[in-house]
């Protein structure tokens, strides 16, 4: 049990954990990828100070948003100036809190996602540049009932189209 969300945010805790691309793939292709990487494209764009995504703070105008699993495999991106705000995970898990920093000389953010998911895989200990808290539906502030890291990528990346 954690209890809140400090205590894990800079160094992930040991244990089973499920992979990006696993919960994209629970999500869904298509149309899920693609509204998981505008949340994360959001995610990234928050850091400027904007409550709406602005792709110039970080990327070319031209630039897209790919979100790639653990194999870096391409699973859904999103283009410039599209925007969602809150993204659904297995098992009912929203996105509720944002801690963000940006690491541009990397190219690629990393998002932590703590929530029970019973899927289990390997832990991908990369040090995380953005966290992101989430909550089962319906509560609040029960911080202690998150056991697990989930892992996404967001990257920028030309569009293959």
């Amino acid at each position: 049990m954690f209890d809140g969300f400090d205590q894990w945010s800079s160094s992930p805790p040991a244990g089973p954990a499920v992979r990006g691309l696993d919960v994209l793939e629970a999500c869904g292709r298509g149309q899920a990828g693609r509204r998981t990487a505008a949340v994360l494209a959001g995610i990234l764009t928050a850091v400027a100070g904007g409550d709406k995504p602005s792709y110039r703070s970080y990327f070319d105008d031209d630039a897209v948003i790919d979100v790639v699993g653990l194999d870096r495999s391409r699973i859904g991106g999103v283009g410039p100036g599209e925007s969602v705000t809150e993204v659904l995970f297995p098992d009912g898990f929203e996105i509720v809190v944002v801690r963000a920093a940006v690491c541009d000389d990397v190219g690629f953010a990393e998002v932590a996602i703590k929530g029970r998911v019973r899927t289990t895989g390997r832990l991908y200990v990369t040090p995380a540049v953005i966290s992101v808290q989430c909550r089962p539906r319906g509560l609040v502030s029960r911080y202690s009932e998150y056991t697990q890291v989930e892992r996404l990528y967001a990257a920028s990346a030309p569009d293959p189209d």
